[in-house]
């Protein structure tokens, strides 16, 4: 917020890392498990707005580093937390994730994940969400709608884009409609990317 009269002047969009909370306060954000609590290593909810609406104000906005690819538990790996906004409850079952997550090693340990198989490349960081899913879909569109709507942010820098369909984005963005968004798509064959 200090620096926003320096910004401003030279950017138009600023990116700022994944801002919700990930069970705790030293990560980074790539390891998400909330995503309508936004406390993170960086600060929380108040400060957050103060940042986006001081900026705003100077004509700069905030591109959100989202993690829609995979989430972990509060707890334990199966241990997804509901959430609450605007009305909405957002819930996951263990249909909400891919059966064939880090190649079918979790349904082996006897987390019985029964999505549809991962529509992207495996991460075998955290459970794979599986965008096939109603509810991943409804869970994913009221999440940007919260984002854009309620934060305050304009745009989204999608983390981990290989690990699920490109058409997901394509259906999120258009419901979504943000200012600006682009996809990580972390590949060292040129021609992939």
């Amino acid at each position: 917020t200090s620096q926003a009269d320096e910004l401003s002047k030279y950017f138009d969009l600023i990116w700022v890392p994944n801002s919700a909370y990930c069970a705790s306060y030293s990560s980074m954000g790539y390891d998400p498990c909330y995503w309508f609590d936004q406390r993170s290593a960086f600060g929380n909810e108040s400060t957050l707005r103060t940042m986006i609406e001081t900026f705003k104000k100077k004509g700069t906005g905030f591109i959100e580093d989202i993690v829609i690819n995979h989430k972990k538990g509060a707890a334990s790996k199966t241990d997804f937390p509901e959430e609450k906004w605007n009305g909405n409850t957002i819930s996951w079952s263990l249909a909400d994730f891919c059966s064939n997550d880090d190649g079918g090693y979790s349904v082996s340990q006897g987390y019985k994940f029964s999505g549809a198989y991962d529509s992207g490349d495996d991460f075998s960081g955290y459970p794979d969400i599986d965008h096939t899913s109603a509810n991943v879909q409804k869970n994913v569109k009221l999440y940007f709608d919260y984002l854009l709507n309620d934060l305050g942010y304009v745009g989204f820098r999608l983390d981990m884009v290989k690990g699920y369909s490109p058409q997901y984005t394509k259906l999120y963005n258009q419901a979504a409609n943000p200012k600006f968004s682009v996809g990580e798509y972390w590949d060292g064959s040129y021609e992939a990317v």
